[in-house]
């Protein structure tokens, strides 16, 4: 072989020997490093609303008759009245001391149903309270009102109105309750009288109160189906 034709078998071979180098330093162990940074942002949770109401109510009855012995002045619609029973624990089923009542035509008796309390609370929350007897006819001759506090303010349309929506299927229903974190407190005053221009001798119809169901309900919501965004 001649001079010229060993300096290009060298060559040749110096370039095979070179492109294996750089396959060697690609393919091999040799690592390239890609930068990256992480940070963190806390989104947190979310927590429930509430609703809820108070198990128990306590419950007094007065006489507020005109004549009654033994009148004091009460807490509820400022009559004076004696006290006649009542039910002020969780474990009392029925108010005491009514068995011995026996009203005459002139007679009037206010029962106090105290702390009517719950809360409403979350977004785009309302609610309705409803209050109702289990007794859905009241008595013949019987006048029966009543009247809803909040605290102490008297709810507005709810002043001595008149008591038959109680007393039937539907109960009165109060809506536009506050939305609050914090307890709210209602009040009801019902007033029953036997009148006095009821004639003859005959005893006074029984006027049974029944037993009330006080229940807080938060309302529905229209469905909503959340639209897809689409990029610009």
């Amino acid at each position: 072989m001649n001079n010229e034709s060993e300096r290009r078998s060298r060559r040749f071979k110096g370039a095979i020997a070179g492109i294996a180098g750089i396959a060697l330093l690609l393919g091999g162990g040799t690592t390239f490093a890609y930068w990256q940074e992480e940070t963190q942002t806390n989104i947190g949770s979310l927590s429930a609303g509430t609703l809820d109401l108070t198990s128990d109510t306590s419950v007094y009855v007065y006489d507020i008759s005109g004549d009654a012995d033994g009148r004091t002045s009460t807490t509820g619609l400022n009559y004076a009245g004696k006290l006649i029973g009542s039910k002020s624990t969780s474990n009392q089923t029925v108010v005491s001391g009514l068995g011995s009542v026996k009203p005459v035509p002139g007679d009037t008796y206010e029962v106090d149903l105290k702390n009517i309390q719950f809360k409403l609370d979350g977004d785009h929350i309302s609610g309705s309270l409803n209050i109702k007897s289990s007794n859905t006819s009241l008595p013949t001759y019987w006048a029966v009102k009543y009247t809803l506090k909040k605290g102490s303010t008297t709810v507005s349309g709810h002043d001595n109105q008149d008591a038959s929506n109680i007393f039937s299927g539907s109960g009165l229903t109060l809506n536009g309750l506050d939305v609050s974190s914090s307890t709210q407190t209602y009040h009801l005053y019902i007033t029953a009288s036997y009148p006095d221009t009821v004639s003859g001798n005959g005893s006074a119809s029984l006027m049974n109160f029944g037993n009330f169901t006080v229940t807080l309900k938060q309302n529905e919501r229209p469905s909503a189906t959340p639209s897809p965004t689409v990029p610009a």
